[in-house]
């Protein structure tokens, strides 16, 4: 009998991550919560902000709804088209059909804040006096109907770079921010 319990526990566990995905984004970026256990195939989904107010977010949902919310819902991901501190809290995705669940956390950071910086900074290293190209991260990537419209690269004071080194000397060490646009229904 004991063992069938601890079968069970196990099965019904992994119906359901208990562990919610983190998620990290600076004020005014495209974040996207993608759903691993709803599948396309799931007719409806339903996305659910667990906040004093509970907003909720269906999949069958008017896209003139979808946009004075400022989201896009496209398959199983919920796309913010521009998070904001009011974003910050714990989320979850429920699809009705296969009946499964996902829970997200989502901190919105301050454009200032160190610590976003802290949490989502990649290394690379280039070699003197070799050439060297810098690699942005694919993170919080829209789903495909989104089309990238090109990466931009600067230094941390704001200076543009091309994320290009023909031949990089040491003076050219340092942070380098990188930034993606999309282009979504004609707009970036």
């Amino acid at each position: 009998m004991a063992v069938l319990q601890l079968f069970l526990l196990t099965f019904i566990t992994g119906v359901c991550s208990q562990t919610p995905k983190d998620i990290y984004v600076k004020a005014g970026e495209m974040v996207t919560l993608h759903s691993e256990v709803c599948k396309v195939t799931d007719t409806a989904t339903l996305w659910k902000q667990e906040t004093d107010q509970t907003i909720y977010v269906y999949s069958n949902m008017s896209a003139a709804e979808q946009k004075l919310m400022g989201v896009v819902l496209y398959k199983n991901c919920l796309v913010i088209l521009r998070a904001s501190e009011n974003h910050t809290g714990n989320y979850s995705c429920h699809c009705l059909r296969s009946n499964h669940s996902q829970r997200f956390t989502l901190t919105v950071y301050t454009p200032q804040s160190k610590e976003y910086d802290e949490k989502n900074q990649f290394s690379d290293l280039c070699y003197t006096p070799g050439s060297c190209q810098m690699f942005c991260p694919s993170v919080n990537t829209p789903p495909n109907d989104f089309k990238p419209n090109g990466t931009t690269w600067h230094t941390e004071n704001g200076e543009p770079s091309s994320g290009y080194f023909s031949s990089v000397e040491e003076k050219d060490s340092g942070v380098y921010i990188c930034t993606r646009s999309y282009a979504y229904s004609g707009q970036i």
